[in-house]
Parts: structure tokens; sequence; C-alpha cells
């Protein structure tokens, strides 16, 4: 393939890694907004705990999306700006919002966007047009899909401070 071929690739991958990004930081701003309205105590720290865990995937990817432009295809182009859009959220792939703020209506809440997140990017896998773009969005659905797994083993044990202890062990366990 040609460079400019190549580079259109790299610069496939960083869109859709920049689609991923905003995701996560507008699903964790979400959060943060809605720690701040809540009014039971727990909920409050339950909401900063899923901020917490949004922030974590974005700086996740937001790596991948620096080893993406190391390629040597884009030596000498300047790295393109994170573009985030606004309107691309996890929390926007599911109606309405959690009505109340006990922990386990927020972990179920997160459960419901960490699938809708899965499914956005299975979506998006089915109109890829190469076999690099189809292994990034299948990444991205199956790490959705382990936040589902590790959302759905706290649901087992509604303390908000042992579900930070716990979500860290599993997610060392993961290697994340």
């Amino acid at each position: 393939m040609s460079d400019n071929g190549d580079r259109k690739n790299v610069l496939m991958l960083i869109n859709i890694l920049d689609d991923a990004i905003s995701l996560e930081r507008n699903a964790r701003q979400f959060y943060i907004s809605m720690s701040h309205k809540a009014e039971n105590p727990e909920g409050k720290r339950m909401f900063r705990i899923m901020a917490d865990f949004e922030e974590g995937h974005e700086l996740e990817l937001i790596a991948r999306r620096r080893e993406v432009l190391s390629r040597p295809e884009m030596k000498g182009m300047p790295a393109p700006p994170i573009n985030i859009e606004e309107e691309l959220c996890e929390t926007d792939l599911v109606p309405g919002s959690p009505s109340g703020d006990s922990v386990e209506e927020i972990i179920n809440f997160g459960i419901e966007i960490e699938k809708a997140a899965k499914k956005y990017y299975e979506e998006k896998l089915s109109k890829a047009g190469n076999e690099e773009t189809m292994k990034l969005l299948s990444d991205l659905a199956l790490e959705e899909e382990m936040h589902v797994r590790v959302l759905k083993e706290q649901l087992k044990n509604l303390d908000a401070s042992r579900f930070e202890k716990d979500m860290e062990d599993i997610e060392k366990e993961l290697g994340h």
C-alpha cells in the first residue's frame, strides 16, 4: 500500500480512537455532574468512582492513540489533536439517567451504558473497511464487555469503599 494509503488507514484508526475517547471523557463528565447533584453520600461517592473508572478507560485509549501515531507511516506528519465530539457520550446511548442515587442503581446504569457502548462498536464493526479497523473495533467492544463484567461482579457487593478496592483489584488482574 502507498504511504498515502497507509496514512489514511492510520488516520481512520485515530478517528475511531477519538470517538472512543469522546465516549469515555463525556461519560466521566456525566458522572461528575451526577455526583454534584446526588444527595446520598454513598451515591455521591459511587458517581465519583464511576467517573474515575471512565477516566481510566480514557487514559488507556489516549495511550493507544499515541502508539498508533508513532507508526513509521506517520513520520514527518504532525499529530492531529484529539477530536472530542461533545455530543458523543456513552450515557447518551441509553435513555434516561439514574432517577436516584443509590449505589445499586448507579452500577446498573453503568452496566447499561457499557452494554450500549459495546453495541455501538459492534455496529461500527459491521461497516469496517479493513482488517486493522475491524480488530480495533473488536478490541473496543471486548473492552466494553469486560467493563460490563467488572460492574456485574460489583453488584454482589454494594459497599462503595469495597467496590472501589475490588474494581482496582479486578482491573490489575486483567492488566488494565
